[in-house]
């Protein structure tokens, strides 16, 4: 009966408070990063039972809110993602630091911190506690490669490929058998430049110089007695320990996700919109769906981002719109084809905001051209302005399988990309003018994007990738931040103040029956809208026809940049 009782009063107090008792300890489980989006796809959604987690933009959000709810006082985390990205840990940990920079306890503990980003990321918690048996692998950065100079050849593959210029360095993993000079320049100033900011959070952390947290470094991995004694952690403890100490006597836990849920801010409607339209993955024309890369995956249609835009600069209670880029490029038509669409939303007094996510490079990059303002987060590789094209020459295979390939052709280019043999002169000659035009064409939209000279754009271009640090030192990026700061940028240039409550809305909106069925044409409902009553009232306005382009050279960023 006593236990009874108790659950009707909780339930009781639940209620009055909104489902959010005074004294609440928010826990979140980041054993994995928060996703960038989610799944779209109905029976995606259905085979993962409907649960879906909080995205980071979500997650970042709730924390935000967290800070200033009074009936929250701490957030509680284990702290053991990895293989997560620089710029995403980067995001999370500023939430922390500003939910605890609002007087709130912070908690980080793990069983063992199982790399350099997980003790990153915990080193923005207030304390950070580790299991008694558990260890940091604190140690430093490092890239391994593969090239497949001498494989491919070996079985049969000849890689002939064309790029601008010495750093695009994505086709290198084919046609070479170690680095070039220009790639390792390149990857080891990038790995510098990760560390130093590892080095120097960990240092702000843990109230330590960073020739310290250096040396710590160079001398990992560290047990938890090795860990304790040289101020990497607070105390060593075991998780009943942990949770104890956090909660107390009186208060209570609440997941992250639940108090995201049940603090969900009311009339949205009333108020301004900021759109949201997101390019993640590889860029290729067509919708959004499964994209050619290494390996193949999710990734954004130019058709399904562009009329997104459209659909938000149609929508009156739009005032801004934040293009969300984690993108490491793709066919350059798709990007360019974005790119238009973002500068046709600024020619429409829409402004336009890019916020780059964990890579925002290449292709990635070419669509935050048409940006008035570039946020990057300080570990965002960005950058790789150039291009590639080219194709594999299967002869040698074709040979050793025995297999007799014969080419009849009308026109002497029409097989130029056939895999049965190398580009003549005469097609190697036409792929290099294409590859000069598009690279002439991205450098001339950086410089005039950036409002910088073509010598000082071919300096850090020429397929070379940054670091967004390193980035808004030369220009390429205006502000370091994650989204909340480019929301903030957003705001300003729309006229509002920095903190005014917005309506934060993706785009393309779509219900669960719209996933289903299609549209009536490309154009916005609210473009429909008018073109129908123009037409009642003029007799005919002809609808605007739309076409993708497909094919063509590539900008894209290779290699997996997350921090272990």
């Amino acid at each position: 009966m006593t236990d009874k009782v108790e659950q009707l009063r909780r339930q009781v107090e639940l209620a009055r408070h909104r489902g959010v008792l005074p004294g609440t300890v928010l826990e979140v489980d980041w054993t994995s990063a928060p996703p960038e989006s989610l799944s779209q796809s109905p029976l995606q959604l259905a085979a993962a039972g409907f649960q879906k987690p909080l995205t980071l933009r979500q997650t970042v959000a709730a924390l935000d809110r967290a800070s200033r709810d009074d009936r929250v006082t701490g957030l509680l985390a284990r702290v053991q993602p990895t293989l997560v990205p620089l710029a995403v840990l980067q995001e999370l940990r500023d939430a922390v630091l500003a939910f605890r920079a609002a007087g709130k306890a912070t908690t980080a503990w793990a069983e063992a911190f199982p790399g350099n980003g997980s003790f990153y990321l915990a080193s923005a918690f207030e304390r950070v506690l580790l299991q008694p048996a558990g260890s940091i692998n604190l140690v430093g950065v490092a890239a391994t490669t593969s090239f497949l100079g001498e494989t491919l050849p070996w079985i049969g593959l000849e890689p002939d490929f064309s790029r601008r210029h010495e750093y695009k360095n994505a086709v290198d993993i084919f046609t070479q058998t170690g680095f070039t000079e220009p790639h390792r320049q390149a990857t080891e100033r990038l790995m510098e430049s990760q560390l130093e900011q590892l080095v120097a959070g960990i240092a702000e952390g843990r109230g330590m110089a960073a020739e310290r947290v250096r040396a710590l470094v160079d001398d990992g991995p560290h047990e938890a007695d090795e860990a304790l004694a040289a101020n990497l952690v607070d105390a060593l403890a075991f998780r009943d320990e942990v949770y104890h100490q956090a909660k107390g006597d009186e208060g209570s836990l609440l997941y992250l996700a639940r108090f995201a849920k049940r603090s969900r801010p009311k009339g949205l409607k009333k108020l301004p919109r900021v759109a949201v339209v997101s390019i993640t993955g590889a860029v290729a024309p067509g919708r959004n769906g499964v994209k050619p890369g290494l390996p193949p995956g999710p990734g954004t249609g130019s058709d399904t981002a562009t009329a997104a835009i459209r659909d938000a600069v149609a929508d009156p209670k739009v005032k801004a719109l934040v293009l969300r880029v984690d993108s490491p490029g793709g066919a350059v038509v798709a990007a360019e084809a974005i790119w238009r669409e973002a500068q046709q939303a600024r020619a429409a007094g829409t402004p336009v905001v890019v916020s780059m996510g964990a890579v925002a490079a290449s292709g990635g990059y070419y669509v935050a051209m048409g940006a008035d303002r570039i946020v990057a987060s300080p570990g965002t590789v960005t950058g790789s302005i150039g291009v590639f094209s080219g194709k594999f020459v299967a002869a040698g295979l074709r040979q050793r399988l025995h297999l007799a390939t014969e080419v009849l052709r009308v026109n002497p280019n029409a097989d130029m990309y056939g895999s049965h043999a190398p580009f003549t002169p005469a097609q190697r000659a036409k792929l290099d003018a294409a590859l000069d035009r598009v690279y002439e064409s991205f450098t001339s939209r950086v410089a005039e994007g950036r409002g910088l000279s073509p010598a000082v754009v071919d300096e850090v271009a020429r397929g070379r990738v940054w670091t967004g640090a390193d980035a808004a030192e030369r220009g390429l990026v205006d502000v370091l931040g994650g989204f909340a700061v480019a929301l903030q940028e957003a705001k300003v240039l729309a006229g509002l103040a920095p903190d005014a409550p917005v309506s934060v809305t993706t785009f393309p909106k779509a219900g669960p029956l719209d996933r289903f069925r299609p549209k009536e044409s490309s154009e916005p409902p609210a473009a429909r809208l008018l073109a129908w009553a123009a037409w009642v009232m003029l007799c005919g306005l002809d609808h605007l026809e739309h076409r993708a382009a497909a094919g063509g050279p590539q900008s894209t960023l290779s290699g997996d940049w997350r921090i272990p």
